[in-house]
């Protein structure tokens, strides 16, 4: 989503150069871009953070919701405050106009490459997970995560007596099938349901026997769920 159309042209020119890469379309309204994401549903949104008519990249992250999508998001102004709210978009990498093609490109290309080493690992075996902590890689058995923790960019898993980080957006992990048995309960966190042992809705949270997890109000029906499905 850009109005720029020599910017535009330059940044497909860009991705053009690199095999892995294509360019699904791009946009100059807030209209046309929601309707192009959401029937091409590309994997990367490269977007302004200003928008037209006074919206911003804010209300295109919310108006798509909890999608597949990493963003590139760029800046006209290298501004401190609008660099800590992109880091709340899950996926987000943050820009500054002008800029180079290559920094974009190697942007672009980064996405691309973690996304498949970690898609790979992941789907390697159907309930076992490889997660690299220091220059190890630790087996885990799915059944043994309690939650997931999103800040950002990363994820940290979180077992009875380990935790570890790895760097992917909650949306995209919980999309891949083998985490079908994880439930979004806050926009931070997504808990292993059959590890729930206890739900307080007073207190909007979710016991895993001795951790506590907050749910947020608009995963309220996710709770639900929860509770309709049995606890532990």
């Amino acid at each position: 989503m850009e109005r720029d159309q020599e910017l535009i042209s330059k940044i497909h020119d860009s991705i053009a150069s690199n095999d892995l890469l294509e360019a699904t379309g791009s946009s100059t309204s807030f209209e046309a871009a929601i309707r192009d994401i959401k029937a091409r549903k590309p994997d990367i949104i490269v977007s302004s953070i200003e928008l037209d008519d006074h919206f911003t990249v804010w209300h295109l992250n919310k108006e798509l919701g909890d999608k597949n999508h990493d963003f590139i998001l760029l800046s006209a102004t290298d501004d401190e405050q609008k660099y800590l709210k992109s880091r709340k978009v899950e996926g987000s990498k943050f820009l500054v106009k002008p800029f180079g093609m290559q920094s974009l490109r190697g942007m672009l290309e980064d996405i691309h490459k973690d996304n498949l080493l970690l898609s790979a690992k992941i789907k390697a075996k159907k309930n076992v997970l490889f997660v690299k902590k220091d220059k190890s890689y630790n087996r885990l058995n799915l059944e043994d995560i309690l939650y997931f923790y999103s800040e950002g960019n990363y994820v940290t898993l979180v077992t009875a007596d380990q935790s570890y980080i790895f760097k992917y957006a909650l949306t995209k992990l919980l999309a891949l099938d083998k985490f079908n048995n994880f439930v979004r309960v806050h926009r931070s966190y997504a808990v292993n349901t059959d590890k729930v042992t206890k739900v307080s809705i007073g207190e909007k949270q979710l016991s895993l026997d001795k951790i506590h997890v907050p749910f947020g109000r608009t995963f309220v029906q996710n709770v639900r769920k929860i509770v309709d499905t049995g606890l532990k």
